[in-house]
Parts: C-alpha cells; structure tokens; sequence
C-alpha cells in the first residue's frame, strides 16, 4: 500500500504551515463547539462536538463525523473543512473526533478505533440525542480511509460516508448491505496517489452492485485561477437505490476542494463540505433493512417521551455512568416530580421519586446499555433523554 507517502516531508511541512496559519483564526470556527472525553479500552479518547444555533435536546438531529489526517487533529480538520457552517444552515450535528498519537487504525490490528467511534455515537446519543438512522461519517486523507474502514465494518450505524484523497485500504471489506459512498480525489495527489482512486471505486461499485458505466459530468469551470477543474462519474442507481460517485480534481493536489485555506492546488469550482452533505443527507437506516443484514434495529421508544408540559432545566452526569447517575433540575423545594428510566424496548427499569435540586440514582444492578429517561410531575412530561449504563 501506498499510504506511507503521508510521511513524506513535503506533507510534513504543509501540515507545519497550516498548523500556524489556523492558530491564528481558530477562534472564529469554535464558537459552537464543545469538547469531551471517555476512556475506551484503556485509552482517552477526545473529540469536538458542533452543535448547530438554538440547539435543544429535544431535537432529533443528523450526525456527522469529520475524521482528521495522519498527523492532523479534530481542532485542524474543523476549521480547514468549515463543515460547521454547512451543519449551521442544514441543522445536523458534526463531530470531529482525534485519533491516537494523530493518526487512524486504517486496517486493523491496532487501536480500536472502530469500537471507540461507535462507542462515540452512543455517547452524543446520550449526550445530546441524535437521529441514530442518520449517523454518517467523512473525513479527510486518512480520515477518509477510516471513513471506508467504518463502512466496511460498522455497517449496521453508518449509513453513508463520503472520503476526501481517502482510499480502500480495508481488506477483506465485507459489509453486511450496500452503502452509499463518494471519493473526491486530485489527479496530482503525490501524498495519496490518484491511481487508488479506481480500486476503491470498483470495489464499491461491486459491494453495491452499481452499473459499470459512470454518467460523466464536468463541472462548470467557476474558478479559472484555480489551476484546475472538476469532473463527476456518477454510478447509479445501485442496490437499495444507494449511489457510487467520483469526483476527479483535474490537476489537483493533496487539498479540499474550497477549503478556508489552500495547502496545493486546491479547486475553488464547488465546495467540498457542503457536496458531501448534499449526498449523505439522502441516506438513512432503515429497520428493515438492518433485519435483512442481521443489524439490531434502530429502537423506537413509545410515547412515553412525547413532552406534554413545560419544559424543566436539567443535568444528567456522569453520562455514560458506572453505579450512580446525579440529576440536577431547577425544581422548587416543595415539588415533588418523578424520574423513569426505560430500557430500549420501552420497558420501564427504574423509578424514583425527585424532592430537591440534586437526586443521586443508583444504576450498578441495571445492565450495560442505552436507556431512556423522563422526568415527570402531575402536569406531564418535563423532560427526557437517554442515558448510558457501563
């Protein structure tokens, strides 16, 4: 495999430099975004959330990881992509996660990445309640060869993902339905070469069972400075209508197409982050499928979470928990409300009456998982989220 040009001094000093460049405007890109951590299989683990404007948890919203480059991080990869400006418009929530020593297990052997990055989906789950059928994953380089790797092998919670100068280095690849994939790709990469571009495209178009012949569309040529234009073979429709697209960067390099910063030839003729959610946002799980390819399904909780009454500030922590959960509401002294937990079949597992701001609820009998919660008084629902149980 090709991949050990990342190691090359060229690529080192163009991450040196866009290092610099962004410690000086990396203000500006984090406004709306947190951070967080978890140990996973002995290891912290960290990442960035963005979470869009007016954010609630009662918001069922997309989920997107952007995985960073060999030698790259979650911080770099934000503010070089700008996909928090497309999740601010479109309304999903974009994740950046940071890999061990900057790097990804690309094909296994190593650290479990891919455990830690579902983990990491249960995790904002619990968090900050996502759409679990809409959980999508890109990235960049290396972040786009992880990005296959998960759609090899996490196929039952990826529902589509989309890889910049990534390629296919996962093998055997054998995932358990089709999924949708795109690959954007400079034909003058010398740090991933263009020539893996094909594999991995008729390796898809395999997996998915897509026509051979591409339709072929060049891109208008917006940008006449930018040293470069744009070509799409679009492959389609494939099993499960899921979709095979190359976009080709003629004469271009080792970049984002309109990246806030050009680190090589970079095209300037379409935007990158906001093509790559216009394809994964036509994508989502679908329970019978996920049956058909032996998945678990995606559980739908009853009723019981459907909000009836005025809504009450709370705080669940720590969240995931080991042996007690602590919530924090701003209820008066005399109320009396009442905290449920459900397992994900909706069975409730858990109740305890609330009479004070701070309520410690033991969870050391329950078993490992995801479950779901309500707060509750006589006037109905006041609030509700899910939990995680280590």
């Amino acid at each position: 495999m090709q991949y050990n040009r990342l190691k090359s001094k060229d690529m080192a000093k163009k991450y040196f430099l866009f290092l610099l460049m962004f410690s000086m405007t990396i203000q500006a890109s984090v406004a709306q975004t947190v951070t967080g951590s978890f140990t996973y299989d002995g290891l912290l683990r960290d990442y960035r959330v963005h979470l869009p404007p007016g954010y609630n948890s009662f918001e069922n919203l997309p989920l997107v990881f952007n995985l960073h480059g060999f030698g790259s991080n979650a911080i770099q990869e934000e503010a070089y992509t700008q996909l928090d400006q497309v999740a601010d418009t479109a309304r999903f929530i974009a994740v950046y996660p940071n890999g061990v020593n900057n790097t990804w297990d690309i094909s296994g052997g190593g650290v479990d990445d891919v455990g830690f990055l579902s983990a990491l989906i249960d995790t904002i789950d619990a968090q900050y309640n996502i759409d679990l059928s809409r959980v999508y994953s890109c990235g960049m380089s290396m972040g786009g060869y992880m990005s296959y790797r998960l759609a090899c092998e996490l196929t039952c919670r990826i529902a589509a993902i989309a890889s910049v100068t990534g390629a296919l280095a996962t093998f055997p690849c054998d995932p358990s339905r089709p999924i949708p994939v795109m690959q954007i790709h400079g034909t003058a990469d010398t740090t991933v070469p263009y020539s893996l571009a094909a594999p991995t495209i008729q390796a898809w178009l395999q997996k998915n069972n897509c026509p051979t012949t591409p339709l072929v569309t060049n891109l208008p040529d917006i940008n006449t400075a930018d040293n470069c234009t744009a070509t799409k073979d679009y492959y389609g429709l494939c099993d499960d209508s899921t979709e095979v697209i190359l976009y080709t960067i003629n004469g271009g390099e080792h970049t984002w197409p309109d990246a806030f910063i050009d680190i090589g030839v970079t095209n300037k003729d379409f935007n990158a982050s906001e093509t790559i959610w216009g394809f994964l946002k036509k994508y989502r799980l679908k329970n019978e499928v996920l049956i058909a390819s032996g998945c678990d399904t995606i559980p739908v909780v009853s009723s019981v979470f459907s909000m009836d009454a005025q809504k009450i500030n709370h705080r669940i922590y720590p969240n995931p928990s080991l042996g007690e959960i602590t919530i924090k509401t701003d209820v008066k002294a005399q109320e009396v409300i009442t905290f449920y937990l459900f397992d994900v079949f909706g069975k409730e597992v858990k109740r305890q009456e609330m009479a004070s701001q701070f309520t410690n609820i033991t969870t050391d009998e329950l078993a490992p998982g995801v479950y779901f919660y309500r707060i509750s008084n006589t006037d109905g629902i006041r609030a509700k989220g899910k939990v995680i149980i280590l």
